[in-house]
């Protein structure tokens, strides 16, 4: 099943911007892995006025529990609020 989910990513304030740097690096490393998987099929990124980050990302997975799952593992996941 083919899943279209659109992130909004929220940096908590005060976080150092070195673990920020890391936290992303480690995003495009697993999100790299889960495309080598054929769960992330394409991504898209916005940057909104508000100064915030939107990320499209159009996912596949077998039942809806696997993609939570997947998600859930991400390293910016608890910085996301996520529509499925």
């Amino acid at each position: 099943m083919e899943c279209l989910v659109d992130f909004e990513i929220n940096v908590p304030e005060r976080t150092p911007a070195a673990e920020v740097k890391d936290r992303q690096k480690a995003e495009a490393a697993a999100a790299a892995k889960l495309a080598d998987q054929e769960h992330l099929v394409r991504v898209w990124k916005r940057h909104l006025p508000t100064g915030e980050t939107s990320v499209l990302g159009l996912y596949c997975a077998g039942r809806k529990t696997e993609l939570e799952g997947l998600l859930s593992g991400l390293p910016l996941y608890e910085w996301m609020k996520g529509t499925i």
